[in-house]
């Protein structure tokens, strides 16, 4: 596919690493701070992609707290905001297997698109958010414009380029904490350029 020189980029972007995600805990829209790795892995993305003119990003604070390391005035967007997990926020798989295991399997061993954690949002849900907080971007022409947000939706965007979002969960991993996935907004719609491009920073802690 050809791109024009003048098509703007988007380059998402995951938050640092927080507790929970060493815990192995369903963050959500839960707002877990970066720890001391993360608010490190955010500095060294600043070294080495450069700070950005523009940036929007998820208003939780794993997520706003990466995207300040990247620019001076990041814009929150909710619709930037991981998939809502409902009671599950919190929770750890195990947690969440001992308790709803029927409907965890169905969602994650069946594909069943159910709502996540009683309350929360359905893959669908998320994805119809993501795309349409994208689509509404002012991106100019020939830059680079950063979006700082979440592992999930990041794969649930990623998905639609394709043409096949029911399988996103299974084919595509979680992109590592603070790398960089590109895309294209050409005059026919967007290009996905690569997929979690892991800075060099992330071999400092050993990943």
């Amino acid at each position: 596919h050809y791109l024009g020189e003048g098509d703007p980029v988007v380059a998402l972007i995951r938050h640092g690493r927080t507790q929970a995600n060493v815990d192995g805990r369903f963050q959500g829209q839960s707002c877990w701070g970066l720890d001391e790795v993360g608010t490190a892995q955010a500095a060294w993305l600043a070294e080495w992609y450069g700070p950005l003119d523009r940036v929007y990003t998820s208003p939780l604070g794993r997520a706003a707290a990466t995207a300040a390391a990247l620019c001076a005035e990041p814009v929150p967007l909710d619709g930037l905001m991981e998939i809502s997990l409902g009671v599950w926020e919190g929770l750890t798989w195990k947690d969440v297997y001992a308790r709803w295991e029927g409907v965890a399997q169905r969602i994650y061993r069946d594909g069943e698109d159910l709502p996540r954690g009683e309350n929360g949002e359905t893959w669908a849900q998320a994805t119809a958010r993501m795309v349409s907080t994208i689509g509404s971007l002012e991106l100019p022409g020939g830059d680079v414009t950063g979006v700082v947000t979440h592992g999930g939706v990041i794969r649930a965007y990623v998905g639609t380029l394709s043409g096949d979002t029911a399988s996103t969960m299974a084919r595509l991993a979680t992109p590592e904490n603070t790398s960089v996935t590109h895309v294209a907004m050409t005059g026919t719609g967007p290009v996905l350029l690569d997929y979690s491009v892991a800075p060099p920073h992330l071999e400092r802690d050993g990943g």
